[in-house]
Parts: structure tokens; sequence; C-alpha cells
């Protein structure tokens, strides 16, 4: 069975600058303790444990020249912590590598900058974002060894063994647009198209970026 605890604080001030724009500054503490426990004869261990502390940051501007419209420039912190899966799950998917447990991952981060354009007034409704994400620590499944040995019987059969580190960083671009058309109390129109193209620090794609939609 496995056990997972999360503690955080989180505050954000506001500080009008003036009529026009907006300062706002935020920040998240935030500590994860997972513990899991294992009944496998096939490993050494029979305990696992891991705690990861966090602490991430925000600032926003909000700029609106007009009612109808406003303009926002941000940079905000993220984290994601490991979970049972990324920690702790012993698995072969092609009986070929075995991935073994590793209670030392940390969390990834990401460091987020954000342009976005905002427009109201009835009947249309716009928006228009362009971002950058920087991620740092990212989880990625390498080889690795336990106890010296690079192979391990699993199931078995002889098997390479991987486990999943805090190894690389990665950069995420993309852009989103969205609009809204009420023609009448009965007729809407709506569209929006998103663009992301995701690559890791050796130019190789990023996993998990979907193609242009909209």
């Amino acid at each position: 069975g496995s056990r997972v605890q999360d503690a955080f604080t989180y505050t954000q001030v506001n500080f009008p600058l003036n009529k026009k724009l907006d300062l706002l500054i935020g920040g998240r503490w935030n500590n994860s303790k997972l513990n899991a426990k294992f009944n496998n004869p096939t490993f050494n261990f029979e305990d696992v444990e891991n705690n990861n502390t966090s602490f991430i940051k925000s600032v926003l501007f909000s700029y609106k020249p007009i009612n109808s419209s406003s303009i926002n420039a941000s940079y905000y912190g993220g984290f994601r912590n490991p979970n049972i899966d990324d920690i702790g799950k012993i698995f072969s998917k092609d009986d070929v590598n075995v991935i073994i447990p590793n209670e030392k991952l940390e969390p990834e981060y990401a460091n987020n900058f954000e342009l976005s354009l905002n427009y109201e007034l009835n009947p249309l409704k716009l928006k228009i974002q362009l971002f950058n994400t920087q991620i740092t620590n990212a989880i990625n499944r390498e080889y690795a060894t336990l106890n010296g040995a690079d192979s391990m019987l699993y199931d078995g059969k002889m098997m390479r063994i991987q486990m999943n580190k805090n190894i690389q960083s990665a950069t995420i671009n993309g852009a989103s647009l969205f609009a809204n058309f009420a023609a009448s109390n009965y007729f809407l129109i709506t569209t929006s198209c998103n663009y992301l193209k995701g690559e890791t620090n050796d130019n190789k794609p990023l996993a998990h970026i979907p193609p242009v939609n909209g």
C-alpha cells in the first residue's frame, strides 16, 4: 500500500499602481510526503519514502487601457511532485527492461511566461495568448543499476534495469486564440485554435505535446 500527505500555504497580494495598472504578487509553499510498502521477494527493500518541499512564486502585470480590453504579462512557477507510479511502480512492458522504484525522485519545476490580450465588447469576446514554459528537473525513464548490477531476474527473465530519474530540461512554446460572437440571443459562434511545440534540452521532441487543434 501507499500513502501521500500534502501540506501547503498560499498567498497573493494585489497592488493597484494606478487606475489602469495592477500588480499581483503571489507565492506558495508545499510539502509532500509519500510512503509505500512492498511485499516482493525479488527486491531487497520493503519501504520507499519520499519527502519534497517546493516554493513557487508568481507576478502579474494587468493593464487596462480601456474598459473593453486588457493586456496581461505574467510569470508564474509551477511544480509536479512525483507520484506513486513515478517513484515505486515495478513493471515490464517489453520483457526486455524492468522499471524499479527510485525513492530519491524530486519534483519537476516549470517557469512560465505569458502574454495575453483580452477584448470584450458585446457581441464579441476575443482572447489571444502567447506563452513559454521552461521545465527543469524533468522526470524521465533511464537505465540504472541495483546493488551494482545493471540487470536482474524478473518474472523468470533476465532484464535490463530502468528507473525514473531527474535528468533533463525541456522547453514548451505555444499560442492560443479564442473568439466568441453572440449573433443574437439564440445564436452563438465560438472558435478556438491552439499551437504547442515542446523539445528537450538535446532537441528531441517532448512527449505528450498535442498537434495544432482548433
